[in-house]
């Protein structure tokens, strides 16, 4: 199974914010082999990641926004366990060409550290995105990263809903959102894997000050979400 919760607020008197983010993967009651190919005793495994981070707009520029986030990532298999650590850095610029276009950058494991029973490390990762407005209400946002891997997505934003879809190399997606009593927000994506099949996802969530709710700049969501 797979758990996922979130926050994230504006500072106060600074143009940015901060947020922070847990993440659980678990599968358990797997059947144990050893060499022999005969039955052991059953093992469980799972993968928990905890992580915060901040961005500011206005960085030297108007136009520039930069954030920084660390990540602790813990696993364990059966008896054998290890912890990593590590931290990203990320740039965005815009909006360009009469806030049609976003453009961004993003570090992964910049810094990298592990621990327990194993001596990887988090590898170095780079990525760079965009996201244009087509026309309308209609977005396209596309991210390349340094291992030659190409992600592609589009959002449509009709009433107070969106339709999405998604693409690369091994995935499609499929999603709507929508925003529910101003204040919350529903989510559902349908992913299909050439392996694993069909997996869903199904996200809420609420906004502080309920009521409030503002529609943000979609090239700046896309470009935000494409860059994780």
């Amino acid at each position: 199974y797979y758990d996922f919760m979130g926050y994230a607020r504006n500072f106060n008197r600074l143009p940015g914010g901060w947020g922070l983010e847990f993440i659980r993967l678990a599968s358990g009651g797997a059947e144990g082999r050893d060499a022999n190919n005969l039955r052991t005793s059953g093992f469980d495994y799972s993968e928990t990641a905890i992580a915060v981070g901040g961005g500011l707009k206005g960085i030297y520029f108007s136009k520039l926004s930069m954030g920084v986030s660390v990540k602790f990532l813990s696993r364990t298999l059966a008896d054998s366990a290890d912890r990593h650590f590590g931290g990203d850095l990320g740039l965005q610029y815009g909006p360009l060409l009469r806030g049609r276009l976003e453009l961004g950058a993003v570090a992964s494991n910049v810094l990298s550290f592990s621990g327990g029973d194993t001596s990887d490390k988090l590898p170095l990762l780079m990525k760079a995105g965009a996201a244009y407005r087509i026309a309308g209400d209609v977005l396209l946002a596309a991210e390349i990263d340094s291992d030659g891997k190409f992600k592609v997505g589009s959002e449509y934003a009709l009433g107070i809903g969106s339709l999405r879809a998604g693409l690369d190399a091994n995935m499609v997606s499929f999603g709507l959102g929508t925003v529910l009593l101003s204040a919350y927000s529903l989510d559902i994506a349908v992913t299909r894997h050439p392996l694993l099949g069909l997996s869903n996802k199904i996200s809420l969530g609420y906004q502080f000050g309920g009521g409030k709710n503002k529609r943000e700049d979609k090239p700046a969501v896309l470009a935000r979400d494409y860059l994780e």
